[in-house]
């Protein structure tokens, strides 16, 4: 594969090379980014901390914030949710990711009435 793709490796450049079974091994995820007319919209959000009402020693975590998307007509979109990284200098690491999902709800036409187009379950993971 190095022949293939003529890989020279050199310090000045910052690339090296992995094996396919050490990125398997070592990544839970790989993103390929190609782009044509890329806009890109990031929106930070606000979790709260509190007490459940019937158990005051459980905390949950909540969220007030929505947001709407007017799609004027067909197209590709990506949407995603993320928690700051525990290794990025500044973010306190003693601060646990949070169970969090994604609904999306989609509206037809001057419809007012919203349905469940896509459901990510919870998960505890960055």
């Amino acid at each position: 594969m190095k022949e293939l793709l003529n890989y020279q490796a050199t310090e000045e450049d910052n690339t090296f090379w992995m094996s396919f079974e050490d990125v398997l091994k070592n990544f839970k995820s790989l993103s390929i980014c190609r782009v044509k007319n890329w806009e890109e919209v990031r929106i930070k959000g606000k979790y709260i901390r509190v007490q459940d009402i019937d158990d005051p020693n459980v905390e949950v975590v909540l969220s007030k914030w929505y947001y709407s998307v007017v799609v004027e007509k067909t197209t590709h979109m990506i949407i995603t949710l993320h928690q700051e990284d525990e290794r990025i200098n500044g973010v306190l690491s003693r601060r646990p990711y949070i169970d969090a999902g994604i609904a999306i709800l989609k509206r037809v036409d001057s419809d007012k009435v919203l349905t469940l187009y896509e459901l990510k379950d919870f998960v505890c993971d960055r």
